[in-house]
């Protein structure tokens, strides 16, 4: 997605980006001036701040891997291989443990596992597919908030590295815990490519999302600082909105992603309630993946809020000098003219946080109500290995 343009004139003009680097050449030529840089980029008024090292080494190596799609075929060839063999580590993990006997039933023990590892495959692809969308917000633009959004989106990947391996990996391993000598070098290899992986996110639907809200929050500054006039704050706001737009389009990418998440959510919440393999392990695997899933999205959470604040705003703004009518035709455009940010339907607005355990607590208690006061024991179609498998606990 394209960079929205911004105002090229007045005493409160954006910075120029450079072109979109459709080219090589361009793209190598403007990444090579940043090391140049000695005026602030992530700072803002008069402050200076010298660019960190890291951050330009991460800016040059994702122009690089953007501009070479044979690496990240190869990239995502590893993570698929990784994934393959966690899937099959995790079968033979859970033979080993005793959980379900060897075949169709160790298969259909590890279902939920298996599709988590294609899951997981497809949500890494759909960042590569994003990082070559001429039209979604880049790191390679050298511009104020390009660079802050960089920084602040990659200041966020030790975190989720970390985040993400021990409430993923962790309650994993206590499931498999009878059976970890078959699983533990899928471990390490799960744990190594996690790296490129939170990498790769952090520089393309985390960097979006950050990218937009800083975006946001700048021109609600202007406008309710009353540093524009209606004219300028309208024209401002059209590409504002081309770039929520945008942003809007590159989660819905995602759709897919998470359909599979609902599924292998599911698939858990029935395997630890119902079946003999099941218990309290994956009932807390059912619920860190809730957890994962939160703070992946937590950049994108409040989007769909800011025409709203942004309207408050307006309306309640002291220093603001415009009439009251330029002020409700304002908000009346940015009513109509709403860009709708969701994922799978859902509005990534702040009752998100609320809304998401809400729906799987609703799940779970559902279900087990069916089973507990409906004897509800299963579909008959997957009761084959009931007889065959013993519970972790």
């Amino acid at each position: 997605m394209r960079t929205p343009a911004r105002p090229t004139d007045g005493p409160h003009a954006w910075p120029t980006a450079p072109s979109r680097l459709a080219a090589d050449s361009e793209r190598s030529a403007a990444l090579s001036d940043l090391a140049a840089e000695t005026e602030s980029l992530l700072g803002s008024g008069n402050e200076q701040t010298e660019l960190p090292a890291w951050l330009l080494q991460a800016v040059r190596a994702d122009a690089a891997l953007r501009r070479r799609p044979g690496q990240q075929m190869a990239l995502f060839a590893a993570h698929a291989a990784v994934m393959a063999y966690t899937a099959y580590a995790g079968t033979r993990a859970i033979e080993a443990a005793g959980l379900a006997d060897a075949g169709g039933c160790s298969a259909r023990a590890a279902l939920s596992l298996v599709i988590s590892c294609i899951l997981t495959s497809l949500d890494f692809v759909s960042m590569l597919i994003l990082s070559r969308d001429g039209r979604s917000p880049s790191p390679c633009e050298s511009d104020r908030l390009s660079m802050q959004a960089a920084y602040q989106s990659l200041s966020m990947l030790p975190a989720m590295v970390v985040g993400s391996n021990l409430l993923q990996l962790g309650p994993i391993l206590i499931y498999l815990r009878n059976g970890l000598a078959e699983f533990v070098v899928a471990i390490l290899l799960c744990v190594l490519i996690s790296l490129p992986q939170n990498a790769v996110n952090a520089l393309t639907f985390n960097f979006c999302n950050v990218y937009s809200q800083l975006t946001q929050q700048e021109f609600q500054e202007v406008v309710t600082k009353g540093e524009l006039t209606f004219e300028a704050a309208t024209a401002w706001y059209g590409r504002v909105k081309k770039c929520r737009r945008a942003v809007a389009a590159a989660l819905e990418q995602t759709n897919a992603v998470m359909l599979l998440f609902f599924l292998v959510q599911a698939i858990i919440l029935y395997d630890s309630e119902l079946k003999p393999w099941g218990g309290w392990p994956l009932g807390l695997i059912y619920v860190t993946n809730v957890l994962v899933l939160l703070m992946q999205l937590e950049p994108s959470i409040g989007l769909n809020d800011w025409p709203d604040e942004l309207c408050a705003a307006v309306m309640e703004s002291t220093e603001l000098t415009w009439s009251a009518s330029e002020r409700t035709n304002f908000c009346a455009l940015v009513a109509m003219t709403r860009v709708k940010v969701s994922l799978f339907e859902f509005d990534l607005s702040a009752s998100f946080r609320t809304a998401l355990p809400a729906f799987f607590f609703g799940w779970w208690l559902y279900l087990t109500e069916l089973h507990q006061f409906h004897e509800f024991r299963g579909f008959p179609f997957d009761q084959v290995c009931d007889s065959n498998a013993t519970s972790p606990t």
